[in-house]
């Protein structure tokens, strides 16, 4: 019984020393991405942590689709305020609570615009929460985030970087010979949690995908009880809460309305404003103005920015 035991010791210990050294290795390609400024949730947090306490007035939460949308250089030009985009690539809104947890450790916002879509509200938590947890500095938002916010499975999953990381392993590699390749890419970190894209949406695009008809999974009453602790949270700090959606290519994302419809309905119940960019879309956009099907380029980025900032103006001086 005794040598069982000192073996599995040993294979454990094993286990954990490759753990931890493989996951320090597949750490590679996201550090050479950030200092490319291609990886953007270390260089968002970092400047996020670098503004003066209490200085913003606005912050942005979402995914992707938020940061290549509201520029907050834009929106503050236009409205004479400091804002700053805090989402992040595939944001579910159970990870927005906890960004704003940690946010407020911060900043007092007058607004907190909280951009939502389809997968925000139906996908896991694991990749979320990894794009934010290592540059996060509260200890007690990581307790939370790790326990409230993953489950069993996803904890397993998140402990072990042979798994959540697997996908970094050929780019890692990569950098570890060639340190000096440099990322060809259209997009580009500019400052205040924005990201920019240069490229534009071609029919090509749009004739590859599918009409995106969305429904409700197992995931969506757990974010749904995060965006009622969203609106809590915001309640109990004095906060405007408005939850925005970005537009999209409509003839791509074809049938929406059930989730708006879910959306109005919660916005209703607790009194929130729900702003949806597509209806500005069809009148001042077009596919130009598209990077892909769901995200903006720089250029449709400066119109619906104008259009925030001028929202946000009239919003403040009511």
């Amino acid at each position: 019984m005794k040598l069982f035991l000192k073996k599995i010791t040993i294979y454990l210990l094993i286990f954990l020393l490759m753990n931890i050294v493989i996951g320090k290795f597949l750490e590679v390609d996201l550090k050479m991405k950030a200092r490319q400024k291609c990886f953007y949730p270390p260089l968002r947090w970092n400047e996020f942590y670098s503004k003066e306490k209490k200085s913003l007035d606005i912050i942005f939460l979402g995914s992707s689709h938020s940061y290549r949308t509201y520029n907050p250089v834009i929106v503050d030009s236009v409205a004479s305020i400091e804002s700053f985009n805090l989402s992040s690539s595939i944001q579910t809104v159970a990870t927005s609570y906890y960004l704003l947890v940690e946010a407020l450790k911060y900043q007092n916002p007058r607004i907190v615009f909280l951009d939502v879509f389809p997968f925000t509200l139906n996908y896991h938590q694991l990749d979320a929460i990894n794009y934010n947890f290592p540059y996060i500095k509260s200890s007690s938002t990581k307790y939370r985030m790790f326990w409230n916010g993953l489950n069993f499975k996803e904890k397993i999953q998140f402990i072990v970087p042979i798994y959540s990381k697997r996908n970094s392993f050929f780019s890692s590699l990569r950098f570890l010979f060639f340190p000096n390749y440099e990322i060809n890419t259209d997009e580009l970190y500019v400052e205040d949690g924005f990201v920019t894209s240069l490229g534009s949406l071609d029919q090509n695009q749009i004739n590859d995908t599918n009409p995106n008809n969305w429904e409700p999974t197992s995931m969506t009453k757990f974010h749904l009880t995060h965006l009622e602790k969203i609106t809590d949270l915001c309640d109990i700090n004095g906060i405007s809460l408005i939850i925005t959606r970005t537009p999209t290519a409509r003839k791509v994302y074809d049938n929406l309305d059930d989730f708006d419809r879910m959306i109005h309905k919660f916005a209703d119940e607790y009194s929130i404003e729900y702003i949806n960019f597509d209806e500005y879309a069809k009148k001042q956009l077009n596919f130009n103005d598209f990077k892909d099907v769901g995200h903006l380029n720089y250029q449709g980025s400066k119109k619906i920015s104008i259009q925030m900032g001028k929202y946000i103006l009239m919003k403040l001086h009511q």
